[in-house]
């Protein structure tokens, strides 16, 4: 049996945490019998994780965050944990910029298979950006064997050109059975409108704020859904411009119930990769309106995908209004059939997982 590392951040943190642990379920499903994994994270794994790596007999290892101990400790700490805990025939990491810090530890370990994994793209820190485009993509190329983006976006970002498209996982049963949430219907709201992600700098959940204090929108509620640094600055800046129709509900851990319940997902991020938000809500009928930054490769051709060139409110609220009277596209397909949508473009989970076994096993 082989084993593979999985090296990223906080396990616990929506976003790149669940893109990768949707990976790991799915390796472990089709291949349980050829695979095992292991995980360094830096914060510790909750209890229904645990729970879940203990019956996959996955350890997991804390090691402290880049910053709080510095890139020379940090591939150290790296090495001990691969040198201590078995053969490990691949690594997985999920860093960005810095996966070429968890790829030179594990070269030096001497493992052959080194998995590089590119979720995010270009934020609003320049410096930052500028120093992984100049130099650590240069690095993250050097001392990966394989690597794997999200999105063009992504893959750019933090390798330059030299990069595969690998989606995010999305399994198919979780679309089934889905029940709304009707609380937020009463009142005098005809339609819902929804925002579902991070509060952070480059989604620019700010914006939502300037859309719905339009006059068009005033009978419309926005249901923002999500945390983050930006999230108390996104809620003042709604009571700075006065504008009542929208709530913050915060972190949740019931996204496709959300993405049910909205009419239209807005997605206004000024950059952005592969969203599983996005998918999930095309797969389930919801249609999407986002913003240039979001990358094509998450429209499903469903009809469903709506793309605003510029960041002019009229555009916006033009677009978000006539999303919300094509009710024909919402039920043009059945779940079956826009899931297979993603067998046919190679989206679905067990092409994904099939991608990454090979990828794990090529050079042992």
């Amino acid at each position: 049996m082989k084993k593979v590392l999985i090296i990223i951040g906080e396990i616990n943190k929506a976003g790149i945490a669940n893109a990768a642990l949707n990976f790991y379920r799915a390796c472990t499903k089709y291949y349980k019998d050829e695979i095992r994994f292991d995980f360094v994270t830096t914060v510790e794994p909750n209890n229904e994780l645990r729970k879940e790596f203990e019956e996959n007999k996955t350890q997991y290892f804390l090691i402290k965050r880049i910053k709080c101990q510095g890139i020379i400790h940090y591939i150290h700490c790296l090495r001990n944990i691969i040198r201590n805990n078995g053969l490990y025939s691949a690594i997985h990491c999920h860093l960005g910029g810095v996966n070429w810090l968890a790829c030179k530890a594990a070269e030096r370990e001497q493992i052959k298979n080194r998995v590089a994994h590119a979720h995010g793209s270009a934020g609003p820190n320049k410096i930052y950006d500028f120093i992984i485009s100049k130099f650590f993509s240069k690095l993250n190329i050097k001392y990966s064997t394989i690597r794997y983006a999200c999105s063009d976006s992504a893959g750019k970002y933090v390798f330059g050109t030299r990069y595969e498209f690998l989606p995010n996982i999305i399994e198919k049963s979780c679309l089934f059975n889905i029940k709304s949430d009707n609380t937020y219907h009463k009142g005098t709201y005809k339609k819902i409108v929804g925002y579902l992600g991070l509060f952070e700098g480059q989604k620019n959940a700010g914006y939502l704020v300037k859309i719905m204090k339009h006059a068009d929108m005033q009978d419309i509620l926005c249901v923002a859904a999500g945390d983050g640094p930006y999230l108390k600055e996104t809620q003042d800046m709604a009571c700075r411009y006065g504008v009542h129709n929208i709530i913050f509900l915060g972190y949740r851990n019931d996204p496709i119930e959300l993405l049910k319940t909205y009419d239209v997902l807005l997605m206004p991020s000024l950059s952005e990769g592969m969203s599983m938000s996005l998918l999930q809500a095309q797969l389930i009928g919801t249609p999407c309106v986002v913003s240039k930054g979001v990358p094509d490769t998450n429209d499903l051709q469903l009809g469903l995908f709506t793309k605003v060139d510029d960041f002019n409110v009229e555009n916006w609220v033009a677009a978000i209004n006539k999303s919300l009277n094509q009710e024909q596209n919402k039920d043009e397909y059945s779940i079956n059939e826009r899931y297979n949508r993603l067998k046919e473009i190679g989206y679905d989970a067990e092409t994904i997982a099939d991608r990454l076994y090979k990828s794990y096993t090529l050079n042992n």
